[in-house]
């Protein structure tokens, strides 16, 4: 007999994947964002600093980049609503990922300064002019995600059972 109660159907294991899978693409569309004013942003990011640069472009570059990491959280959100429904996953646990995750990148609680030089790595090691450098760290992210969300382990994970 199915449980009514609200709470037996939250689901760790689903809220982890996904919330992790969402990280991916909220950093995924800062970086692949970038693409709009890539020969400036490469300009700050070599340079280590904005100091003689133009402070209204960097700043308005910065508030998009911000707007750009809730439309990944949207995508994701809407991919993990999606995907637990074609499961028949409870609906709220994605409702959870959104407001947490959300409140964490409004407070730049996500770890991405910690952790942008290991995403970033890859256009660094290649060495790739700008819009390839933002175009593979971003698709490598995006790779991680939908990996995240559509692979059969991460599934089987969640659902509580091992990868036979």
């Amino acid at each position: 007999m199915a449980s009514s109660n609200p709470m037996s159907k939250l689901n760790w294991r689903l809220m982890v994947i996904h919330f992790i899978a969402c990280w991916f693409f909220i950093h995924a569309s800062k970086v692949l964002f970038s693409l709009h004013d890539h020969e400036f942003l490469m300009n700050v990011i070599a340079n280590r600093n904005t100091g003689g640069l133009n402070a209204g472009r960097f700043a308005n570059d910065v508030h998009l980049l911000s707007l750009a990491g809730y439309a990944g959280l949207i995508v994701g959100c809407i991919l993990s609503i999606m995907i637990s429904l074609k499961q028949r996953w409870y609906w709220i646990n994605t409702l959870i990922i959104f407001v947490v995750a959300g409140v964490l990148e409004r407070f730049e609680l996500l770890g991405w300064n910690a952790l942008q030089s290991v995403f970033t790595s890859p256009g660094d090691l290649l060495n790739l002019p700008s819009p390839w450098y933002y175009l593979l760290n971003g698709g490598i992210m995006v790779a991680v995600g939908l990996v995240l969300f559509f692979l059969k382990g991460p599934v089987q994970f969640i659902n509580g059972k091992s990868k036979a």
